[in-house]
């Protein structure tokens, strides 16, 4: 199945992972939109993907998607308009980033899109994290768990940052 969905592929996918050299053609892709190697290589990676979710279903995360290049966005519409969706995409993106564009493109595409906004943790969450950061009782551990809350407001990333500033 890999060999026939990836056909002729970027040589840096094979130097990436030579073990795909036993399965694949070592020939390269022929010229398409993306010029360069680093540009196929996502088109690569998410045919590999759909290959494999032949025999299992395969999920990808990408975080900060807000950051994703015109490649890397063409390799999740490839996924997306895979047979049999057996590839689950996690994307990432903060709310304010401006990957509305990006991700108006996936609809656009067809891609099957499901959304959720998290939002910070409440105080309840801060204080369960904090406590077992600090390996303390709840109720030691809530002085600090209040004080993490104001300067974080409850964003996990920051609490996490936060924390490990501490030391």
């Amino acid at each position: 199945h890999l060999a026939a969905a990836l056909g002729r592929t970027p040589l840096s996918l094979l130097a990436a992972v030579p073990e795909l050299g036993v399965v694949m053609s070592r020939e390269e892709t022929p010229t398409s939109r993306f010029r360069s190697e680093r540009e196929r290589l996502p088109i690569a990676l998410a045919r590999v993907a759909i290959a494999l979710a032949i025999e299992e279903p395969v999920v990808l995360f990408l975080d900060d998607f807000h950051h994703a290049d015109d490649a890397t966005l063409a390799a999740i519409q490839e996924l997306a308009s895979a047979p049999d969706h057996r590839v689950l995409a996690l994307l990432s993106r903060r709310s304010d980033d401006g990957a509305d564009e990006r991700l108006a493109s996936l609809a656009r595409a067809r891609a099957p899109l499901t959304t959720m906004t998290l939002g910070p943790l409440g105080a309840r969450d801060v204080l369960a994290v904090v406590a077992d950061v600090v390996h303390a009782d709840p109720w030691d551990a809530q002085p600090l768990a209040e004080v993490v809350l104001e300067k974080t407001g409850g964003n996990p990333l920051f609490i996490h940052r936060f924390l490990r500033a501490l030391g």
